[in-house]
């Protein structure tokens, strides 16, 4: 029988450690009121069985034997059941002849040992009684919209690793502070240069102008027009296999850098660069680095300069957006998402608030670093010069800094 002591720190087959992370999303969903209406949205009173009508998962010695054969009728009409039978054909185990073991884990449902787990449990309220269940989001929010990118920025005002608070505000050090340690080098990052210290004096040598007075047009903007500095956003994308003639058209050329200086169409713009770009405004910035668009193609001389300063250009960004999910400049990354599936619990403790159980959609793994964008020559380099960075996958974002990886589920994953 399972004895109630399990950790809620869960070491994943891939090196992640699950950490939960309920400080930052009991404080973030009190104030989010975009997040905070989709939460309540999802409080529906389900369709379930008469077994999972009275199912308790936080109990010590909850375990539950699941007969695959059995459960095809109940699957038809009951939700729970339902989405036990998916979350255990994505396990591999759907074939299986003899009764399959559900036990708790944490804030996770496990089936026969394996390391991934099927379902995850999903608090309204943080516990005293129950500190191992994370309290986050039953549904995830859909790409672009308020309630999403309230989330994001909120893991930008948090970050530790530089900008906006210090780490002792809480940030990524955690509860008390302690600033950001490198997840890859196990020491504590230095602030970038003027955050906290003094004025950074890099800047790229053209950006792109998102935030003139007419959303529907951008311009290319060579900033030593300018004097100061100002933040600009940094993308890491796949260019795909674009034919000649729209690698001509989307592309900054010698023949048409000085018409895209007195600016351009905001429609002119691949699907990517587009979602890039109201990324970009959507974080409260006004410029944003893209090669294919910042780069005179075609120029060696130009690409021989501006290829040196790759690592002061991602190093210096306030942010990377990745476009991890997409596969060339058209695909766009503000793409719909698959509906995730949640069921609130009845017997829920009363100091939990609502409790749901949810489709597991936290796979770092598999979403990021074995994602389209990954297999590009220069985005191991983007990602380590990186000090934060957001991927955009198809099933959620994460947010990577030097303290680790945050979830949309707001679950957090550490090395």
């Amino acid at each position: 029988m399972w004895n109630g002591a399990a950790s809620f720190d869960i070491q994943t087959s891939d090196s992640w450690l699950r950490v939960g992370d309920n400080s930052f999303a009991s404080s973030f969903l009190t104030r989010a009121d975009n997040v905070r209406a989709h939460l309540l949205a999802r409080g529906a009173d389900p369709r379930l069985c008469e077994d999972c009508r009275y199912i308790k998962p936080l109990d010590p010695t909850f375990r539950l034997y699941v007969n695959l054969f059995k459960m095809g009728g109940s699957a038809r009409s009951c939700q729970l059941c339902q989405m036990i039978r998916r979350s255990l054909a994505v396990a591999r185990l759907e074939s299986s002849v003899q009764d399959v073991v559900i036990y708790r884990d944490g804030t996770n449902l496990k089936a026969d040992g394996r390391e991934r787990p099927i379902l995850r449990i999903c608090a309204e309220h943080e516990s005293p009684n129950h500190k191992d269940i994370q309290v986050g989001l039953p549904a995830l929010p859909q790409a672009g919209s308020d309630a999403h990118f309230e989330l994001v920025n909120e893991w930008l005002r948090s970050c530790g690793c530089g900008p906006l608070p210090s780490a002792s505000d809480g940030g990524c050090g955690g509860p008390g502070g302690g600033g950001c340690v490198g997840e890859k080098t196990g020491t504590p990052l230095e602030p970038l240069p003027g955050r906290g210290g003094e004025e950074p004096t890099f800047r790229p040598t053209r950006v792109l102008d998102v935030g003139g007075p007419d959303p529907a047009k951008l311009r290319l903007h060579c900033t030593a027009e300018s004097p100061g500095r100002d933040d600009y956003v940094a993308l890491s994308h796949c260019w795909g296999t674009p034919a000649e003639e729209e690698w001509r058209r989307v592309c900054t050329r010698a023949e048409n850098l000085d018409a895209r200086s007195r600016g351009f169409a905001f429609g002119d713009l691949p699907r990517t660069f587009q979602d890039a770009v109201t990324v970009t405004r959507r974080l409260g910035k006004r410029f944003v680095w893209i090669d294919s668009l910042c780069i005179i193609q075609g120029d060696t001389g130009d690409w021989e300069r501006e290829s040196q300063l790759m690592e002061s250009i991602f190093s210096s960004a306030y942010c990377t957006i990745s476009a991890t999910s997409a596969k060339g400049f058209n695909d766009g990354f503000l793409r719909p998402r698959q509906t995730r599936e949640c069921v609130p619990i009845r017997n829920a403790p009363k100091d939990t608030g609502t409790l749901w159980l949810c489709e597991t959609v936290d796979d770092f793994r598999a979403d990021v670093e074995e994602g389209p964008v990954n297999h590009r020559g220069w985005v191991f380099q983007e990602r380590v010069l990186s000090r934060r960075i957001i991927y955009f996958t198809n099933n959620q974002t994460y947010y990577e800094c030097g303290g680790g990886v945050r979830c949309e589920t707001m679950t957090r994953l550490r090395k």
